[in-house]
């Protein structure tokens, strides 16, 4: 076939890599829809680690070939690393070890050298709520699949969901940091597929400070706001965290443009607030933060 011919003919290239002797399994699991309750759960897997070794893993969409009326979701897969129990890990948070890129593909990767221990593997959606969103809104069944050049052990667990939403706010403190006073802080994470804004009040318990961030996307185009309106403003008690927006690019746009005011305050004795109302979308809630020793 010519040069002229393929790239009429094809627009993407799968790239299978072959592993001769790694072990492989794969799970058949859905992506959470973006309405969940924080008081629920959202599924897992937790693998467990004998012996050190190089890991693999992806998470798998249909795509739309052979059907044009399939959505795609975006797809964002985490491993963290658990914190050992009997090192009182219960106010420690969890070590982000390897994430994928976000995108709206049909598969997402990431791969790492996992020691012995115990991790998570989380496969996420952020895609916006809205009603520009549809179908693609709701849960929807994805395959994970996990090689490694040792025997690895994983089992799917039910996570709370402010569980997930504390490791979604681990990826987002990945992007830029702001200190707007101090212990108060808020990251900004541009990834493939949007931005996402993040907050944090690590405010010494003594003064007691709550942290209050208006936050303004007016003039942006072709994006989709996670929270259904492109201004928030939110009052985040201390040590804690809010995933405050994620602004995603819409797939049919022909362009797209971001723009972001903030504005800030800290004050004492303010009752802890949310606009838009957060409380039925888990990753948007309010989070306790650890505080490491």
């Amino acid at each position: 076939m010519s040069w002229e011919d393929f790239v009429t003919h094809f627009w993407l290239i799968d790239v299978c890599r072959v592993r001769h002797g790694w072990a492989e399994m794969r799970m058949h699991t859905s992506l959470p829809a973006q309405v969940v309750a924080p008081s629920a759960t959202i599924r897992a897997f937790e693998i467990s680690v004998a012996e050190t070794c190089q890991a693999e893993f992806t998470l798998m969409q249909p795509t739309k070939r052979g059907d044009a009326l399939v959505s795609l979701r975006d797809l964002l897969l985490l491993l963290l690393r658990r914190p050992d129990d009997r090192s009182g890990g219960g106010g420690t948070r969890m070590q982000l070890l390897s994430c994928s890129d976000r995108s709206s593909s049909g598969a997402v990767n990431c791969e790492a050298l996992v020691a012995s221990g115990r991790y998570l593997l989380i496969p996420l959606s952020l895609g916006g709520v809205g009603a520009r969103e549809g179908k693609a809104a709701q849960a929807k069944q994805t395959v994970c699949r996990l090689g490694s050049a040792k025997p690895l052990f994983c089992d799917s667990v039910d996570l709370p969901a402010l569980e997930v939403a504390a490791a979604i706010g681990t990826y987002a403190r990945r992007g830029e940091r702001r200190d707007a006073f101090d212990g108060m802080s808020v990251y900004t994470l541009q990834d493939a597929h949007g931005v996402l804004t993040f907050a944090e009040n690590l405010s010494a318990s003594a003064s007691r400070l709550a942290f209050h961030v208006r936050l303004d996307h007016s003039g942006s185009r072709g994006v989709s706001p996670s929270r259904g309106d492109l201004r928030s403003s939110d009052v985040i008690a201390p040590l804690h965290g809010q995933l405050l927006q994620v602004l995603n690019r819409e797939s049919d746009a022909s362009g797209y443009e971001m723009r972001c005011a903030m504005e800030y305050g800290a004050q004492p004795h303010m009752i802890e607030s949310h606009h838009p109302d957060a409380a039925g979308c888990y990753m948007h809630a309010s989070v306790a933060v650890p505080v490491d020793k």
